[in-house]
């Protein structure tokens, strides 16, 4: 072990480097480095949110220094009939930072409307009192009905960030702010239903005009909300991506679709809010009209927990219950019979079809991941029950149908879907000038019994013109894999024609005549082959051995 010495200490230099920091210590001599003090109390958002629902306006708010452009300019007008490009209103949350003492924001909201032919524009100073008890929403949307009116109100709303109690669920609600003057007669007390006009809850039930519904929770998931007041008539929804126009246009009596679709995500708060906002073109006349945007409350937590699971049993004759692990998916379920969503924790299960007297009689493995949607199908392999797990992406554009085709036939082994009175694949024509096409060959011809498509399942339909014949209008061959490949094969005349009813859920929501009725709803579907199809039937009639699963609520 070696011992040093001072000596050792005074040749290293290290004296030097130990003297002048014991002097600097004695001193104390005061350093200022200029760094700000952070107030970190001040770093959040406040509950503050401004949401502005004014159409082609556009509104700003300045404050504290800042300026928040609410409504960006993206909308494109077409005429006729006016439409919009994909645009929502996005709450924009004040930071506390810009709050004085008392918990105020002190901003000057400016609006503006530019139609190419006249410009105006209005400016007003607000306070609005931020209370970290009571988060609140201020709503900003257009005073009258005239259009390019720039004045506007601004409506005060307290939200819940509360978390939903039941696992996988969301919370929901209406804010009926309409307007009792209405074109279209979409006034007084409104109903929230789902797509088949079934109620969603009696909290959601008939709210008056300038009434708040209180929440209401139902499981996450993808849902084409409606909302009817007691008269029947339907209120559009205020913003749909392209090509939708809005619902009951003047210029468009046969209609489009007057909601979309939207994926709820669980642990997600919700308001439907409705106000006198959205502009309908007839002519050379604007007329503004009641109609609603959903708003998330909250920003949805990101789904790290929850899968959906459903049953469809396509064995004949015969009632079914499915059970993921100990969880009961359908009990009892009957011919045709297709269940809800049931929302499940991820993680791996077994699956288990048992029959009336409870013997087991088809079991498979399964992985339920974050996100994932599955249908679990009970159908005839050989004669015996077999289970068919298929994937279902639920991301719809809104702009048609999004379609699954399978085989879960009980004796042909491979079917071919083939657009009607026509010789060749299913072709799609997608938006822009027309004359843009892909075939949708993989997801319609020679579909194996009981193989769901896994590389391009889905076959996508944009919505047909309301005077031409929707483009997917199909019958269903049986065809063969070969060699050589047959396509289309021999019709199965048995079986009928895939038409544009079987993509509406209940066609009485809608007026005779309307387009609607003709080119189907929008969504994500699956078209089945089910039964035991009587391959040798040449007469005229059709039995019916197609099932449409709607994948959306």
């Amino acid at each position: 072990m070696r011992v040093f010495a001072i000596n050792d200490l005074l040749s290293k230099g290290a004296i030097t480097f130990i003297v002048p920091a014991f002097l600097l210590g004695c001193a104390k001599t005061k350093v200022d480095t200029n760094l700000p003090v952070l107030n970190t109390l001040k770093s959040s958002n406040s509950g503050i949110r401004l949401i502005a629902l004014t159409g082609p306006q556009q509104v700003s708010a300045q404050v504290g220094g800042l300026t928040y452009n609410l409504t960006p300019n993206t909308h494109t007008f077409n005429y006729p009939p006016l439409r919009y490009t994909s645009y929502a209103p996005l709450p924009v949350a004040l930071p506390e930072k810009v709050m004085d003492q008392a918990g105020n924001a002190n901003i000057r909201l400016i609006s503006s409307f530019n139609n190419g032919f006249t410009a105006s524009s209005t400016s007003v100073n607000q306070v609005l009192r931020d209370d970290p008890a009571n988060p609140t929403d201020y709503y900003i949307y257009p005073v009258s009905q005239q259009f390019g009116d720039p004045n506007y109100q601004i409506k005060a709303i307290p939200r819940s960030t509360t978390p939903p109690v039941g696992a996988g669920n969301i919370k929901i609600r209406l804010v009926n702010y309409g307007s009792a003057a209405d074109a279209f007669n979409r006034t007084g007390p409104l109903t929230l239903t789902y797509s088949d006009g079934k109620p969603v809850s009696t909290v959601t039930t008939n709210v008056p005009q300038g009434v708040i519904s209180d929440y209401t929770e139902i499981p996450y998931g993808a849902y084409r909300f409606r909302l009817f007041n007691q008269s029947g008539v339907e209120m559009a929804e205020t913003l749909l991506p392209y090509p939708y126009t809005y619902g009951n246009d003047l210029d468009n009596p046969y209609g489009t679709r007057p909601t979309s679709i939207h994926s709820y995500q669980p642990g997600g708060i919700y308001t439907i809010f409705v106000n006198p906002n959205t502009i309908f073109f007839s002519g050379s006349t604007y007329i503004a009209g009641n109609s609603y945007t959903v708003i998330p409350d909250i920003t949805a937590p990101a789904n790290i927990a929850y899968g959906r699971v459903q049953f469809v049993n396509v064995m004949p004759g015969a009632t079914y219950t499915l059970k993921l692990g100990s969880i009961p998916i359908g009990s009892g379920i009957g011919y045709r019979g297709i269940t809800d969503y049931q929302v499940v924790t991820a993680t791996g299960y077994s699956l288990q079809l048992t029959d009336q007297s409870g013997q087991t009689l088809a079991t498979q493995s399964i992985t339920i991941y974050p996100g994932d949607n599955y249908t679990v199908w009970a159908y005839p392999k050989n004669g015996q029950p077999a289970l068919a797990l298929v994937f279902n992406e639920l991301t719809n554009p809104n702009q048609g149908q999004k379609i699954r085709f399978l085989n879960v036939s009980g004796n042909v082994p491979f079917i071919t879907f083939m657009p009607f009175n026509q010789f060749g694949p299913i072709v799609l024509t997608y938006p822009g000038d027309g004359n843009d096409t892909i075939s949708a060959s993989n997801a319609t011809q020679n579909l194996a019994q009981g193989i769901p498509v896994t590389h391009l399942p889905y076959a996508e339909f944009t919505p047909a013109s309301p005077s031409s014949q929707p483009p997917w209008f199909a019958n269903v061959y049986q065809s063969s894999v070969g060699p050589p490949p047959i396509v289309p094969g021999t019709r199965l005349v048995a079986v009928k024609s895939l038409q544009a009813g079987d993509f509406v859920a209940n066609s009485s929501l809608y007026l005779p005549g309307d387009a609607i009725l003709r080119v189907g709803e929008q969504g994500v579907y699956t078209a089945a082959l089910t039964g035991s199809v009587d391959t040798a039937y040449h007469g005229t009639a059709s039995m019916d051995t197609l099932l449409i699963v709607k994948h959306f609520k």
